[in-house]
């Protein structure tokens, strides 16, 4: 009985090496999620997966790597970790090769998820992150991509959720993203009454600040 315990402990050991090497950890991440339910959505509401595509040399541009989001928070924290070309990187390195289109070394976005109440879901929205805009055939290239990546029923819509930087460009080309199968949506269309961005509560004086100026 000993040896047998001994060389399953070897197997396991040897594989737990084999897939260290080869650069992934099911628990950390994955190259597809499941909709609605998958294990790596974040703790927030909407809950969301952060994913990101290496264009790095050496790395597939095909692939998209989604982190457990509930153990990494901030792209940052996974990609140190486990993408060979961030390891190591400060936070600010990473932003430069990661939030700006010269240089740039990865696509970072999120796959948000409808809230739990009411029907079924049958929607979800991704979004891509970047300080400059995407070029709408950039848009539709990476939105196909990480749609592919997304295990659900054929009857489940996803919508293209621009951030603020890339409102402008998605909003100018609207048609032309439609008849590309690239509808546009927001978090709005799932909210129930008023919404904040975060509870709790302050003290102090409320000033306006437009966006550009954040």
């Amino acid at each position: 009985m000993g040896r047998c315990w001994f060389v399953l402990a070897s197997v396991l050991l040897a594989s737990s090496v084999v897939l260290a090497q080869g650069g992934g950890d099911e628990t950390a991440w994955r190259d597809s999620i499941v909709f609605p339910e998958d294990p790596f959505q974040s703790w927030t509401l909407p809950a969301y997966v952060k994913f990101t595509i290496v264009m790095a040399d050496g790395y597939d541009p095909n692939a998209v790597h989604f982190q457990d989001s509930r153990r990494y928070a901030l792209h940052y924290d996974f990609a140190s970790e486990w993408l060979d070309p961030f390891i190591g990187l400060t936070i600010g390195e990473f932003d430069a090769v990661t939030l700006h289109a010269d240089g740039q070394q990865a696509v970072l976005g999120a796959v948000i998820l409808p809230p739990g109440w009411g029907a079924v879901p049958n929607e979800y929205g991704i979004q891509l992150t970047r300080h400059e805009a995407y070029s709408r055939e950039e848009i539709v290239r990476y939105f196909y991509q990480i749609k592919g990546a997304v295990v659900a029923d054929p009857n489940v819509t996803a919508y293209y959720f621009p951030t603020y930087e890339q409102y402008p460009v998605a909003q100018q080309n609207r048609e032309w993203l439609e008849a590309q199968g690239v509808p546009l949506g927001s978090t709005g269309q799932w909210a129930e009454g008023n919404t904040a961005y975060a509870y709790g509560w302050a003290l102090g004086t409320l000033k306006f600040v437009t966006g550009s100026a954040i």
